[in-house]
């Protein structure tokens, strides 16, 4: 028995030495194999620095054999043009463009022809740093111009110039400013009453009204012809030829706010917290009920699609949709699936309500009851070093984080829209009911500072403002002093005022090239259609 207990206690030693002997080697393996890990990462590492290293080298080399080209270029002009200043045929002063004059996204013209033909040639500067701001004629044909560095100058006598010269010079000229220069004399009259955009504002006026609907027009459109008018809880389509009601295509439960055609259909967003989408037929009695959006708890006072994009057909689609309400949300729904993706909650416990929103290219823009408008970025990224959530998330910049206030006024944000003269999407207009009217410029490629470029009192202190829209070249404001104001979109001078009997609640601006027409809502149910001609 001594014996066999012997050999059992040698077994389980060797066993055990066993044991520790292949853990020893599992150990040495998992060390092994973790050096190799380590060796092959530093080695992928290094791959990709060195990459990187010579990619930043060969971008600084072509930089800066660029800049060496470029000085190569300049060096020669500037060789030749000493040249020919050594035999007297020219003098050369070379001017930089003034900061000033860069910061309104101006240049400045010293080329041989006095215009810029686009080449890199030296260019030869006016004889006076002077610009014409405004014409003047007291007595005959004046001149008005401004020096950046003394100031105003006194007016100058010029001669007439020709009829081709008037011509090139009017197009560029608000109505306004033509209207009053067309008493000079007999050419100037002639010439004004051939521009097109001094006509069209001239003949600005009521073409024609309809009573449309026996309570206030909430919201209208143009589309394919026809026009489409919301109230009294309903959705009327109109024959723009006759003026006839060819149905009554939608009918609510609560108050219908704004109408809008996205992605070939009719949305219609009411008191009572929905969004629905109707189908939109060649006979509008054949309109009917598609999907609804019903997320929101109050009232919704705006939405707006985001920007088209080609579908997998080639078509044009608005994927996503973004709506604001009484409830202090903003919600972004997937215009495909008629889901609710993101829901974005107030900012702060004392905002207001979310009355108007409006987009840029990276932006999106929400105006709150309390006269202040939030920011926010369109796709997930942040430009605020400052947001310790976006710093220290895992998957980075957490979606739709706020990137500014913009203080309007104590005012509501009745209105926002992202435009510009031209159809340039440079600035941002805000409409409040204190009567002001603010332009803000828009970042570029990265930033989220927004500049107050003019505030405008453009009803005030009539009344507060009501609905405004923004055309080709003109901006169009209504307000509670029963007024529709014509402003030129591009220097926001008032060019023309209009006096509608009733407050204008909705206004819609239909363009084409032929002839454009403004569709004002009224609050006695009335429709108003103002021809706006072809430029206007």
């Amino acid at each position: 028995s001594d014996d066999s207990s012997t050999l059992s206690t040698d077994d389980d030693d060797d066993s055990d030495s066993e044991e520790e002997e292949v853990d020893f080697k599992e150990q040495m393996m998992s060390m092994l194999n973790k050096g190799i890990n380590k060796a092959r990462e530093a080695a992928d590492a290094a791959t990709i620095a060195a990459k990187k290293a010579s990619v930043a080298a060969e971008k600084q080399a072509k930089k800066a054999m660029k800049e060496a080209k470029k000085a190569a270029k300049k060096a020669e002009r500037l060789a030749k043009h000493k040249l020919k200043e050594a035999k007297g045929e020219h003098t050369v002063q070379l001017f930089k463009t003034p900061k000033w004059a860069e910061k309104n996204e101006l240049k400045r013209c010293n080329c041989l022809d006095g215009v810029d033909n686009g080449d890199s040639r030296v260019y030869y500067p006016l004889n006076l740093p002077r610009f014409v701001t405004s014409l003047e004629c007291p007595e005959g044909i004046r001149v008005r111009m401004e020096d950046p560095e003394f100031g105003w100058a006194e007016p100058q006598k010029v001669m007439n110039p020709a009829a081709e010269v008037l011509d090139f010079v009017f197009q560029y000229v608000g109505a306004k400013e033509l209207a009053k220069v067309a008493t000079v004399d007999r050419l100037w009259r002639e010439r004004i009453d051939m521009q097109t955009h001094f006509i069209d504002m001239k003949q600005l006026a009521n073409d024609y009204e309809h009573q449309v609907h026996s309570g206030r027009v909430e919201s209208c459109l143009e589309f394919n012809g026809r026009l489409y008018t919301a109230g009294d809880k309903r959705v009327k389509v109109w024959n723009l030829e006759t003026y006839e009601c060819l149905a009554e295509a939608v009918r609510e439960t609560a108050v219908i706010n704004d109408i809008q055609v996205v992605n070939g259909a009719l949305l219609v967003c009411a008191s009572n917290g929905s969004i629905r989408q109707w189908s939109l037929t060649h006979n509008p009695k054949n309109i009917a009920y598609v999907a609804a959006y019903w997320e929101h708890r109050s009232w919704i006072n705006d939405f707006i699609p985001s920007e088209p994009e080609p579908d997998d057909d080639g078509e044009m689609f608005c994927r996503f949709l973004y709506s604001v309400s009484d409830d202090r949300t903003v919600k972004v729904w997937d215009a495909n699936k008629k889901v609710c993706l993101f829901s974005m909650d107030p900012p702060n416990r004392t905002c207001g309500t979310m009355r108007s929103v409006a987009r840029s290219a990276r932006h999106l823009y929400v105006g709150s009851s309390n006269g202040v408008i939030y920011v926010y970025p369109l796709k997930r990224e942040c430009d605020r070093e400052d947001r310790h959530g976006c710093s220290i998330s895992e998957h980075g910049a957490l979606p739709f984080c706020l990137q500014t206030e913009l203080q309007h006024g104590k005012g509501i944000i009745l209105q926002l829209e992202c435009g510009g003269y031209r159809r340039q999407v440079k600035h941002l207009y805000s409409a409040s009911t204190d009567g002001t009217f603010r332009v803000w410029s828009l970042p570029g490629k990265s930033g989220y500072e927004h500049e107050c470029l003019r505030v405008i009192d453009a009803h005030a202190p009539g009344g507060a403002l009501s609905c405004f829209c923004t055309t080709w070249a003109h901006l169009f404001t209504a307000g509670q002093d029963k007024v529709i104001r014509v402003w030129n979109l591009h220097t926001m001078e008032l060019q023309k005022v209009l006096h509608p009997e009733e407050l204008c609640k909705c206004m819609y601006a239909a363009e084409n090239e032929v002839c454009s027409y403004l569709y004002t809502g009224h609050v006695d149910g009335k429709v108003i259609m103002w021809r706006l001609g072809a430029y206007v």
